[in-house]
């Protein structure tokens, strides 16, 4: 049952609802509720990460720094295995590797790296780019 829909139990309707504090904090989900929780008030649907504050402008949740932390973290190791892959094709001259020299990949592994907690752009900011993309190639 998807958390925020009704479904027929034991021959009764029960409803989840979301709660969050006037400062948009989530306060959790109750089933079958009659009454909101003291301070809460009622919002479509819970947060995806725990860190996430409702927007009462926007209806919607704000960002995560813990999300997009995991999220950008994910994205490192991916791109430094890629980069490694990229410097073996590059030196092996295989003509399927993408654009870029191997000092420009090198060049890039150093960003991509320093890409975590601590970059003051990190997690929100623009990622480097690698140098497949900044010659108008698909990496």
């Amino acid at each position: 049952m998807e958390p925020d829909q009704s479904a027929e139990i034991v021959g009764r309707p029960r409803v989840q609802r979301f709660y969050v504090t006037s400062e948009g904090a989530f306060m959790g989900a109750w089933v079958d509720a009659v009454d909101a929780p003291a301070g809460g008030i009622e919002v479509p649907s819970g947060p995806e990460w725990v860190d996430q504050v409702w927007d009462f402008n926007t209806e919607s949740y704000g960002p995560s720094i813990y999300g997009s932390t995991c999220i950008a973290d994910a994205w490192r190791e991916a791109e430094l295995l890629f980069i490694a892959e990229q410097l073996l094709m590059i030196e092996d001259n295989d003509p399927s590797a993408a654009g870029g020299t191997a000092a420009q990949w090198r060049a890039y592994r150093i960003e991509v790296r320093a890409w975590k907690a601590g970059n003051a752009l990190f997690p929100f900011g623009t990622r480097p780019i690698s140098p497949a993309i900044a010659e108008g190639a698909t990496a």
